[in-house]
């Protein structure tokens, strides 16, 4: 009979397709498939080039011949900012370079063809275009603006911030650029810093939806969850069909950290639908089907996030949780160990790699894997969890009983943590407290299917054994290949139909023994016998009593 092992509790680590063949398709799709891939290829070929012609037009830096024709410059910029309205941003490119070629000192056709080619994701080229464009007016303050930015995309945000100050000191009334700063002083760790210059960018501009999908990210990184939702509602206010993927990506993330995950994965799948390819997205997604306990989704989830980047340690992380909960505890390691050769010191995936020897009994590794993981972060309450169950395992159950309550005292709205606590509590006999902190849990996650084992656990123990089955079922009925919750019911049958098993288990051995009387004489009644004994005894294994409904 199980003595209420705490629940698995896979941990998290916090921050693209498939190909489907149909049966019976025609034999052409794969040379139409073959003229598409060209057509693609041919259309990536014509924007390298159209690319290479830029650098060049702004490396020359001077009228040339070839330029000669009937439009003037501000003709051309006019028609390239139609067309980059119109989202036609390689046709965009080509009018700027036109005008880049007949006025190379005016920064205006540079400025245009940086942002269409950060619309078609070349900001390398990008970049080029607005150093030219600082170069040929350096008080041109939107000119480092643009150069800031693209910084910030290339995650070069030191450099990022001193373009950023530049146009600052040039125009201070941009709340552009003060939200461009924030989100540079973010990528370099500074997030209180980050979130001034954000508030200064709203004050600027209250309905700026930009600034506070920023101000949701920057909150996520102070771990204030609630804040990040609110600013995202607050963008949601502002656009409510917002296509920003990042907007969807920050919302499901704080959602996820306040466990509304039926939100955090439909905000997850918002994002997706606007962008399957976002690392970032997947993971978010795999985080909420981690509260929602469903792992092969969760599996699947990393495995896309892992397409895109195959050695991302986040991604590596949430796949060994996933497998966890799909109890693939040798797979788990190999996955959190691959990680931690990333990121030696990442707690979740230390956390990961202690539950998964937890679950497979060698707790006295669990417990060097989750002391490291508190080295690093010792006031984590998912890992002091992790450490109390691995404690209460090794018979360590006083110690393992404070260590719990300091994980709650963290976090008392964790019901994994009162799941253990509850475990802990049965292995210390105290069977009214251990029932306490079960229903603590179940108050929190109602469809807990550990939460209801040990409740029954503790409900056996305490004499109630028509309650406790029906704990026993309970958990059953949520998760019917617990094991645990299934040998605890039959522990818990009314004494009643202890009895009849026991008679039927009599009556079957009564039968093999008189079977085994006439052997020799009458082989007939011999085989009925022995038939209907072994039938009567493996019955009685399976005597239950009706089902609560």
């Amino acid at each position: 009979m199980s003595e209420g092992r705490p629940a698995d509790t896979p941990m998290l680590s916090s921050d693209d397709e498939l190909t489907a063949v149909a049966i019976g398709e025609p034999e052409e799709a794969p040379q139409q498939e073959d003229q598409e891939n060209q057509k693609d290829q041919e259309e990536q070929d014509d924007l390298a080039s159209l690319s290479a012609a830029a650098v060049a037009a702004i490396d020359a830096g001077a009228p040339q011949p070839e330029a000669a024709g009937p439009h003037n410059a501000l003709t051309l910029l006019e028609q390239a900012r139609v067309l980059r309205k119109e989202g036609k941003q390689a046709e965009a490119l080509a009018l700027a370079l036109q005008a880049a070629r007949v006025a190379p000192l005016n920064p205006d056709p540079l400025i245009i063809m940086g942002a269409a080619l950060m619309s078609l994701k070349r900001p390398e080229e990008a970049l080029h275009a607005f150093e030219r464009a600082c170069e040929v007016s350096p008080t041109l303050s939107v000119a480092w603006l643009c150069r800031g930015s693209t910084l910030t995309t290339l995650e070069r945000p030191a450099e990022a911030l001193d373009a950023l100050d530049r146009s600052l000191a040039l125009d201070a009334s941009n709340p552009l650029t003060w939200n461009c700063k924030a989100v540079a002083l973010n990528k370099l760790n500074r997030p209180a810093e980050a979130l001034a210059m954000a508030d200064q960018s709203l004050a600027l501009n209250p309905r700026l939806a930009l600034g506070w999908i920023n101000k949701s990210g920057i909150f996520l990184a102070l771990q204030q969850y609630p804040e990040s939702v609110f600013a995202s509602d607050q963008a949601l206010a502002v656009e409510p069909d917002s296509v920003n993927v990042s907007l969807w990506v920050n919302r499901s993330a704080a959602l996820s950290k306040l466990r509304h995950y039926e939100e955090a994965l439909a905000a997850a799948d918002r994002a997706l639908a606007l962008n399957g390819q976002s690392r970032m997205a997947w993971l978010c997604r795999s985080s909420a089907l981690l509260g929602l306990h469903r792992y092969q989704e969760m599996y699947q989830a990393t495995q896309e996030a892992l397409r895109f980047d195959p050695n991302n340690p986040s991604a590596l992380t949430n796949q060994s949780a996933a497998l966890i909960g799909l109890r693939r505890y040798e797979d788990a390691i190999v996955l959190a160990n691959k990680a931690l050769k990333r990121e030696p010191d990442s707690i979740m995936a230390l956390t990961n790699k202690a539950n998964a020897l937890h679950a497979l009994k060698r707790d006295t590794e669990a417990l060097r894997a989750i002391d490291t993981a508190l080295a690093v972060s010792p006031q984590l309450p998912s890992a002091l969890s992790s450490k109390a169950a691995i404690l209460n395992s090794l018979k360590r159950n006083d110690e393992a009983f404070n260590v719990i309550d300091q994980a709650l005292a963290l976090d008392p709205h964790n019901p994994s943590a009162w799941v253990n606590r509850c475990a802990i509590l049965l292995s210390l006999k105290q069977y009214d407290q251990a029932l306490a902190s079960a229903e603590q849990a179940l108050a929190l996650a109602p469809n807990n299917a550990a939460a209801w084992n040990n409740k029954g656990m503790a409900l056996l123990r305490l004499s109630r054994r028509q309650e406790a089955q029906a704990a026993f079922d309970r958990a059953l009925a949520i998760n019917p290949r617990m094991a645990a919750a299934r040998r605890n019911r039959q522990a818990a049958a009314p004494v009643q139909i202890v009895l009849a098993r026991l008679v039927v288990l009599s009556a079957g051995i009564l039968c093999i023994a008189l079977g085994a009387m006439l052997m020799g004489r009458d082989n007939t009644s011999v085989l009925i016998l022995m038939g209907s004994g072994l039938f009567l005894a493996l019955t009685s294994l399976f005597i239950t009593g009706p089902r609560r409904k």
